[in-house]
């Protein structure tokens, strides 16, 4: 990495934890893995006995696995359901659209240094956040779960979930950046990354239907489709999907190299 481009990066990261959106993605990626070992506890203090929990007549001590395997799973898809990668979306859009809408944007691009490294770093930035953010989760729900519940079941899958959650979080990331160098403010990326997001599912819907009125191959397009790309991590819970990494890498590629394009035309004030 460029020497300017390592100090860009870190100037980038400090700005993240500046912002209540920075310490609040923090605090809520320490959070999560707390409330599902206490969740999880919880579950499991009200199976013993005989009045214990039953749900459709099956008690639920034979439904949930305490497992450490269970915790790192249950805290990963809480994370993931829009909380983790909504605070993503809105601290790129709060770099380089908040930056744009409060004229700060241009102090950065009148240094000596390429506008595409500007953005760059930006998602650099952003990335390590996010992969930071990860590791916090998982060692917050693996370090107190092995004290506490059976470790009986590998985790080097849901792991390997967490892995592919840095990847996916780079597709938002990347949506994130694109999108700011459309509207001009963080409420704009946040609507207009829900518009798009919107469209995608009216879209793979259409497919589907198709394919289900008989048109040939009109579904095959889907698992290439961006929501499917950001739901790659799932693999880890019913196998893995090449199409979605495909269709990810596409998206992050993509998506940052139209953002860069725009970024290089656009009259920044």
């Amino acid at each position: 990495m460029p020497m300017h481009l390592h100090r860009m990066v870190g100037a980038e990261l400090k700005k993240i934890l500046t912002r209540f959106s920075g310490w609040a993605g923090i605090g809520l990626s320490a959070t999560i893995p707390l409330l599902v070992i206490a969740a999880l506890l919880w579950v499991r203090s009200q199976t013993t006995g005989d009045d214990g929990l039953v749900v459709n007549n099956n008690p639920i001590s034979q439904m949930v696995a305490f497992e450490v395997h269970t915790v790192l799973d249950w805290a990963l898809s809480v994370r993931n359901f829009l909380v983790l990668p909504l605070m993503l979306l809105m601290i790129t859009a709060q770099l380089v659209a908040g930056e744009w809408k409060e004229r700060t944007l241009r102090s950065l691009l009148v240094r000596p240094v390429p506008r595409w490294s500007v953005l760059t770093a930006k998602f650099l930035a952003v990335l390590i956040y996010s992969g930071a953010c990860l590791l916090l989760t998982w060692i917050l729900a693996f370090a107190p779960a092995i004290a506490l519940f059976d470790f009986e079941v590998e985790i080097a899958d849901v792991s390997l979930g967490y892995l592919a959650s840095w990847g996916t979080d780079a597709g938002f990331i990347s949506i994130g950046l694109l999108v700011s160098t459309i509207f001009p403010s963080v409420v704009g990326v946040v609507v207009g990354t829900a518009l798009g997001w919107g469209f995608e599912l009216a879209l793979r819907g259409g497919l589907k239907a198709a394919s289900f009125l008989g048109v040939e191959k009109a579904d095959s397009i889907g698992p290439w489709m961006p929501g499917n790309a950001l739901d790659a991590w799932q693999g880890f819970s019913g196998g893995w999907d090449e199409r979605a990494f495909g269709g990810l890498a596409i998206l992050i590629v993509l998506s940052t190299a139209l953002a860069v394009v725009r970024f290089a035309r656009t009259d920044v004030p």
